[in-house]
């Protein structure tokens, strides 16, 4: 290897090498490099020009590049703050167009009151069924049942259907009964699972004849035996009489009213309160529960009228916040409420229960019913002030 040198070895090397020494005259070293031509000035080379202008150019457009870029940003930017001032304007000039030369259109306190009902009630689901809506759809009641309960129903079958079947929409509600009331699935709306009925039905002029099997299962309790005849007459409005018996002939029996033989069926004419359940799914039905009373008045104003508690499970109809005037003739009823304030500020789902409550109530008498004093116009098809007939079924359920 080669032999390592530190500065100061260097140094010393440096300082032993000889010096230099030149003799010769100045004026003779710069005649001499005058006429050198090496020296002579030639003129210069425009190689390394063409890439300068090039790069000038370059560097010029990327330059107007950004310019451009950020005024046309500028202009956007302008442009749409113009634009949203513009919309503003048009937007002020349309209220103020509107509040100045079109005053006639300006709704008053009254006015408001009476779109926000016509909206609830375009939106209302009110459960009555109304002969107007029987005409494409024949009904066929149903008596069906949850936790003792029993609840009429209003199955509305397409009368195409009903044509398919029978040749004619002209049909009884025994006819109904058989065809359908096993395609009935009542598990889907939350029910318990109770029709058709055991043992064997039949119709005899006014009557149905129900023949029980031994072992029935609707003399199991108070309630069983309550909701079995509740329901048969919530089946078979039409009819006037059930019979019953068992396959040997003899009177029916049932373990706590004893033998029954014929019971008479009330064709609608109930004359309860109605109330409300609720499944867990929020979906009410109505249905008339509770002593039995003169009068629809009664029935409301009752301490065991419409207004009570009877369980957690079954619900009042009437808000406790409304109050009404009842006057009530052998046939109609007139519900006259105190303030319309009071109405309009419930929701909409109270406020159907109220209405179809009260319609509902009318009808299980036989009467038709009449509203004054609302804020609104119109109910569920019927106009308010005028009489609303009993309706053709309860808790309208569409095939």
């Amino acid at each position: 290897m080669g032999k390592q040198y530190n500065d100061q070895d260097i140094d010393q090397l440096l300082r032993k090498l000889p010096k230099s020494t030149d003799t010769r005259n100045k004026s003779d070293i710069y005649n001499k490099l005058i006429q050198d031509k090496r020296l002579q000035q030639k003129p210069r080379k425009h190689i390394k020009q063409k890439y300068i202008a090039a790069i000038t150019t370059i560097a010029a457009i990327f330059i107007m590049s950004l310019v451009t870029y950020k005024l046309i940003a500028t202009t956007q930017q302008e442009d749409s703050v113009g634009d949203m001032q513009q919309a503003t304007e048009s937007m002020d000039q349309s209220t103020n167009k509107y509040s100045i030369e079109s005053n006639e259109q300006l709704p008053t306190e009254a006015d408001e009151s009476s779109v926000t009902m016509e909206a609830k009630e375009s939106e209302s689901t009110s459960s009555l069924v109304s002969a107007e809506e029987l005409s494409g759809y024949v009904p066929f009641p149903l008596g069906v049942t949850i936790n003792a309960l029993a609840i009429p129903i209003t199955w509305l079958i397409p009368k195409e259907k009903v044509m398919e079947d029978f040749g004619t929409v002209d049909v009884t509600n025994f006819q109904l009964y058989e065809r359908y009331a096993a395609e009935f699935n009542e598990g889907t709306y939350g029910f318990d699972e109770y029709q058709p009925y055991d043992g064997k039905l039949m119709e005899q002029n006014d009557s149905i004849v129900h023949t029980l099997p031994a072992d029935h299962k609707y003399d199991m309790g108070t309630a069983s035996e309550t909701v079995y005849f509740q329901t048969m007459n919530y089946t078979f409005p039409n009819y006037d009489n059930l019979a019953t018996q068992m396959e040997n002939g003899e009177a029916a029996e049932f373990s706590h009213i004893g033998s029954v033989e014929n019971t008479k069926l009330l064709h609608g004419m109930y004359q309860r309160g109605i109330f409300l359940y609720v499944m867990e799914d929020g979906t009410r039905f109505f249905f008339p529960e509770g002593e039995v009373f003169e009068s629809v008045a009664d029935a409301i104003n009752s301490p065991n009228g419409m207004r009570q508690k009877i369980n957690d499970l079954v619900q009042s109809v009437l808000p406790a916040s409304i109050d009404f005037d009842i006057t009530e003739s052998e046939s109609t009823v007139q519900v006259t409420f105190a303030n319309q304030e009071e109405v309009n500020a419930l929701d909409r789902q109270t406020l159907t229960t109220m209405m179809d409550g009260l319609i509902y109530t009318a009808s299980n008498f036989g009467k038709s019913i009449t509203f004054k004093n609302l804020p609104f116009e119109e109910w569920a098809g019927f106009r308010v002030g005028e009489e609303i007939p009993p309706v053709a079924g309860y808790n309208k359920i569409r095939q």
